[in-house]
């Protein structure tokens, strides 16, 4: 029997996170075999956002920083994380941390095809 792909993990993480299933998912990346890659935490710490699970999203957050100290990913989604459950200091806080850490927001942008 093959060992279970990065792939599936991901798809699997993303469905939980967005359904709720939070801590489930949680379960399920520190059960893998491997490291979990970036877009998995990504997804359970958008899963904490949609969800108001602050404490969550913290733990996912320290794990994606450990991950992509130089990503702006997880300290945005936190700070959305903090502002949306009503935590305004802490959401503040984070984006202090990331000026201090020189860490730069990236601009979204989007095409559209005329």
């Amino acid at each position: 029997m093959e060992p279970i792909s990065e792939d599936i993990y991901g798809c699997m993480v993303d469905m939980l996170s967005r359904s709720g299933y939070l801590k489930d998912a949680r379960q399920m990346i520190e059960g893998m075999p491997y490291t979990p890659w970036p877009a998995i935490l990504r997804s359970l710490l958008s899963g904490c956002r949609i969800h108001g699970n602050i404490e969550l999203g913290e733990w996912t957050a320290k794990k994606l920083v450990q991950l992509v100290p130089e990503n702006d990913v997880p300290y945005v989604l936190l700070s959305k994380v903090y502002s949306e459950g009503g935590s305004w200091e802490d959401a503040t806080k984070i984006r202090r941390e990331m000026i201090e850490r020189g860490v730069l927001k990236n601009t979204g942008y989007s095409w559209i095809e005329v």
